[in-house]
């Protein structure tokens, strides 16, 4: 039986800011998880405790910090935004802000539904919204047409990143149409911050 590793949810509220901890070529990547916002789920009819940015910021952001002593990286999956919009909102600037300001090094945004943005802040990398992947909108091109990152993660605090386009749906699949990647890759380059 194969042990899939989660964060930023747990069953035991003390628990819920324990981070997912992969080891990788000698070196331990530790992944949180946190929300601006629910979509309608009500956090206290559940045994489950999820990660909220409204309650939990300050403790989420004080076990980065304690991890920082003893991992090589901090990633974050990070749901927040405003949904199609290709820029990323005040708030959501100011949460990815204060992750990369408490120590984490890469923030992978997800809830908009579109592309949005990357930015390199402080020492880190925030990637607001890689866009949509298992969900089937059809109602424009950046619903349908998104990203998924491949990340290496080297030694001495070195990274490289690169976007591999995807069509979203039930079903997702790399874009194989030379023009269409170009397409992707340069509308994603122009969304720079």
């Amino acid at each position: 039986k194969e042990q899939i590793l989660f964060t930023g949810s747990q069953n035991i509220s003390e628990e819920q800011y324990k981070p997912a901890v992969l080891f990788s070529n000698g070196q331990k990547i530790a992944f949180f998880a946190i929300t601006d916002l629910l979509n309608g789920y009500d956090r206290y009819a559940d045994p489950y405790v999820v990660t909220s940015s409204d309650e939990d910021l300050e403790n989420l952001i004080f076990h980065i910090k304690q991890n920082k002593k003893k991992m090589d990286w901090i990633i974050v999956s990070m749901h927040a935004g405003n949904e199609y919009q290709k820029k990323p909102s005040t708030r959501q600037k100011k949460l990815a802000h204060a992750l990369i300001d408490s120590g984490a090094d890469i923030i992978i945004g997800h809830h908009p539904h579109v592309p949005q943005g990357i930015e390199r802040h402080n020492s880190g990398i925030i990637f607001y919204s890689l866009g949509n992947f298992a969900f089937w909108q059809p109602f424009e091109f950046w619903t349908q047409n998104s990203f998924v990152l491949e990340i290496t993660l080297k030694p001495n605090h070195v990274f490289e990143y690169k976007i591999v386009p995807v069509e979203a749906g039930w079903q997702p699949k790399l874009v194989e149409d030379m023009d269409a990647q170009k397409k992707m890759i340069d509308y994603i380059a122009k969304l720079q911050i």
